[in-house]
């Protein structure tokens, strides 16, 4: 999980309901802005938005369209991927202007704290937020596993045509958790037992219950890591420092609003299942595996219903399940009405959720937005963002 999020109830059925064709007007200017921003161009035409905004609100509907476009085309020209060099943190890009420190020692900073973490800078840092909650010191196999994740994490990076990334098993924080569970508050929050820590460059995971369900959750939390990041100054009085963007979660330039996250989490969590049996044909997982499919099997356990196609780890005194599974519902849903409609473009449904995660893992969420307003009408992708 991603931090600072939050799960609704979600109806497809409103969400890809075309609006109503209106005749063309004109659009205020700041909210043209904003929907032809999504906001991801390079720093001198985003630069170049904000000095026109003004004369957008004169520009008809089809003008616009084009406009987009040719936003689109010149980012590639300039930029290509969104990640186009050699990362050295999560943070591929600051957005914002007028910074007292400049854009690139700010950088420098965030590459600092991702390169420079230990065991001890962390657990001081995390024992006054948790309370009860101490990191645990990794052991020889669980960095082992977390070798595993940045393997297969580093396949799905080059599979979308990026470069590979090592988080070092430094930035991965087992978190342990005390019997008087002041922690508890945090777990039922996050909906999941890890967090993705863009401001501190750190993925946690909370207290697994078996090597199953530690690859699991640093599978996913990779995935956020190695998902396109941004940050951004406010545009506030404060003017924090904040997320801007986490895959395809987008938090608003004034920092008060996110959207995207619900599908964010969906897409992550797909991933991750689908990813997942490719650590677990590891030796180290047999007895693991085996117990899990034994119980998964037992018809008591079944009709209680402690066990489920989603469980992924079954022990005696342990279940772990598949997160998200609303939000899943949701995407699920969502593809299946992409694909009934648009069968002249996709071979089978898995087309059309690679479209959803080539724009979580590069940033680039512009093929993905026309693909929804073409389906579902003008719109619907900015309506879709807000669940």
């Amino acid at each position: 999980m991603a931090e600072n999020g939050r799960s609704e109830q979600l109806n497809n059925d409103e969400l890809l309901r075309p609006e109503p064709q209106e005749p063309t007007e004109t659009l205020p200017a700041e909210t043209e802005v904003e929907n032809l921003e999504v906001s991801e161009m390079p720093d001198q035409i985003e630069d170049d938005l904000v000095t026109t905004k003004e004369n957008l609100a004169k520009i008809e509907e089809n003008d616009r369209e084009t406009l987009a476009f040719k936003i689109e085309k010149l980012h590639q020209e300039v930029d290509g991927d969104f990640i186009k060099e050699k990362r050295k943190s999560s943070v591929t890009r600051i957005v914002g202007k007028d910074f007292v420190i400049d854009k690139d020692e700010i950088m420098a900073n965030v590459e600092r704290n991702f390169s420079e973490q230990t065991f001890q800078n962390q657990d001081r840092r995390e024992v006054e937020r948790f309370g009860s909650m101490k990191e645990k010191e990794k052991t020889e196999e669980e960095i082992k596993i977390i070798a595993m994740v940045n393997d297969v994490t580093n396949e799905l990076l080059n599979k979308y045509g990026l470069d590979s990334f090592d988080i070092p098993p430094e930035n991965i924080h087992i978190m342990k958790r005390n019997i008087i569970l002041k922690a508890q508050e945090f777990i039922a929050n996050a909906g999941k037992q890890g967090d993705f820590k863009q401001s501190s460059e750190a993925g946690e995971i909370i207290d697994p219950v078996s090597k199953t369900d530690l690859a699991f959750i640093a599978l996913h939390e990779m995935i956020h890591f190695k998902s396109y990041n941004a940050m951004q100054k406010e545009i506030s009085d404060e003017g924090w420092l904040q997320a801007y963007r986490i895959g395809l979660e987008v938090h608003s330039r004034d920092g008060k609003n996110t959207y995207f996250k619900t599908l964010n989490e969906a897409i992550t969590e797909e991933l991750a299942i689908r990813n997942l049996p490719k650590i677990l044909g590891n030796p180290i997982f047999q007895k693991e595996k085996e117990k899990t499919n034994k119980l998964k099997n037992n018809p008591v356990l079944k009709s209680l219903g402690l066990v489920n196609k989603d469980t992924y780890y079954a022990g005696y005194t342990a279940m772990a399940d598949f997160h998200y599974k609303k939000e899943r519902e949701l995407l699920n849903d969502t593809i299946d009405a992409f694909f009934e409609q648009n069968k002249e473009k996709f071979k089978d449904r898995e087309e059309v959720f690679e479209v959803f995660a080539k724009a979580a893992i590069t940033g680039n969420i512009l093929p993905l937005g026309r693909l929804f307003d073409e389906t579902f009408g003008k719109g619907s992708f900015r309506r879709y963002g807000n669940y």
